[in-house]
């Protein structure tokens, strides 16, 4: 306390000019021999020494603020130590009850689809186990059919063009990704349920069958006529003529002329290869999923059960072997963390204890340094004079009751911590440390 006032005091000499003012007023024989009372330099300083002293107890309210969120957290941490030792005897009872009742209700999902899958394969006379196809790879085999064909179509269609290979390019990916894709969605779709077992599901893969090969036949029928119709529209533009192509191509398949498409090599081979992806677009539609509808997405919900079961079990008997050692540690990691809350609350409520004995003295401490900075002041004052100083000089100033007020609030800043109280739960948390130690120790024990 008294290296905190002295540098204080220290410091309000600095900021009042103290010796400085004390040469100048002395050699001005100020104030002068016939004053009767402090002023000047002297007031400034009895005035700053009260707004120090009020500033540093209003501060010290809230000294004690630290040391009760310490004791709050401390409380927290026994509450919460409790509650872990409570939890680490009941939790291997919990846990296995936990663990039962996920693996049997995995169990029961598991068996539910089994039988299910059973009954399917039955049901719709399969001898055999759900497929499940790698459906990326279909779709990249897909899109090199589209590709292949787009590419075939290109070069045939650029000879009859007008906008040449660009317009080849155009003609040939809009064709080949019609006819793939019909024939990929109708297999899928509908073609797959000619395997159905129940009749009108069948009679509805039947129709399916036929919309889907009629719907890709046709387009590659009007692809081949409308190749045709190109040809015929650049050659009757060589003669002066104006002929649509497109026009050629609708009127020759409202009209039946389906041998017009075999009226050039180009047109036919257009024809041949667009039959062939159609073949394999359904062929990869019929084989996208199990070739049995249904079938397939039975066989991967059974798989992700078994996954599912499987690794429950596998986790469960893992937990089981992990979980006392965790517990153990747990235990051993909170009874540390309490012990170090415990000395920090009882270290921090002595030190609290010992700034609050020092607080009483302070309003006679800080009157000493507050009188030896006058009597500093009057001494260099009266070494400056050529005249008598005035008779107060030899009196002590400022007088005790500059700071008589404090006491009040001295004396119920002092009382109001709870050392007693601190203390005790410091030895509460310290000894319950001991038992969840203990504890932890039997527990990993077992």
């Amino acid at each position: 306390m008294n290296l905190v006032l002295s540098a204080e005091a220290a410091k309000l000499a600095e900021e009042l000019e103290v010796e400085s003012h004390a040469e100048q007023d002395g050699l001005a024989n100020s104030p002068p021999a016939a004053a009767t009372a402090p002023s000047g330099i002297e007031e400034q300083i009895a005035a700053r020494g009260k707004q120090f002293a009020n500033q540093y107890i209003a501060g010290a309210r809230g000294w004690a603020e630290p040391v009760a969120e310490q004791a709050r957290l401390l409380t927290q941490g026994c509450s919460d130590c409790k509650e872990a030792l409570r939890r680490a005897k009941t939790r291997g009872k919990s846990r296995d009850a936990s663990a039962s009742e996920s693996s049997r209700r995995a169990k029961r999902r598991y068996e539910k689809l089994q039988a299910e899958y059973d009954d399917f394969r039955r049901e719709a006379g399969l001898r055999r186990e759900a497929v499940d196809p790698n459906k990326p790879a279909a779709v990249m085999w897909l899109m090199s059919i589209i590709i292949i064909e787009g590419i075939f179509n290109s070069y045939i269609y650029a000879q009859a063009s007008a906008l040449g290979l660009v317009g080849g390019f155009y003609y040939a990916f809009v064709i080949s990704l019609c006819n793939v894709a019909f024939a990929f969605i109708g297999a899928f779709a509908a073609m797959r349920y000619l395997n159905h077992v129940e009749v009108a599901k069948k009679f509805y893969g039947l129709l399916g069958t036929v919309a889907t090969v009629a719907t890709c036949i046709i387009i590659l029928l009007f692809a081949a006529l409308y190749r045709v119709g190109l040809e015929r529209q650049l050659d009757e533009a060589g003669n002066g003529q104006n002929v649509d192509g497109w026009q050629i191509a609708v009127e020759a398949l409202r009209n039946g002329e389906i041998g017009l498409a075999f009226a050039t090599f180009d047109s036919a081979i257009l024809l041949v290869i667009g039959i062939i992806c159609m073949i394999l677009g359904i062929w990869k539609g019929l084989n996208f999923d199990d070739p049995y509808p249904g079938f397939g997405a039975l066989g991967r919900a059974l798989a992700d059960a078994r996954a599912e079961h499987e690794d429950l079990l596998e986790i469960n008997a893992q937990s089981q072997d992990d979980g006392a050692a965790q517990s153990a540690a747990t235990l051993e990691r909170l009874a540390d963390d309490l012990r170090v809350k415990a000395r920090a609350l009882q270290t921090e409520s002595e030190q609290l204890r010992n700034r609050m004995r020092d607080l009483g003295s302070l309003p006679e401490d800080w009157l000493v340094q507050l009188r030896v900075l006058i009597k500093k002041y009057r001494e260099i004052n009266n070494g400056k004079r050529a005249a008598n100083p005035p008779q107060y000089f030899l009196e002590d100033y400022p007088q005790p009751q500059l700071l008589a007020h404090l006491a009040a609030e001295i004396n119920e800043i002092q009382t109001a911590p709870d050392y007693p109280g601190w203390q005790q739960l410091a030895a509460d948390a310290s000894r319950q440390a001991d038992e969840l130690s203990e504890a932890a120790r039997l527990l990993a024990a077992t």
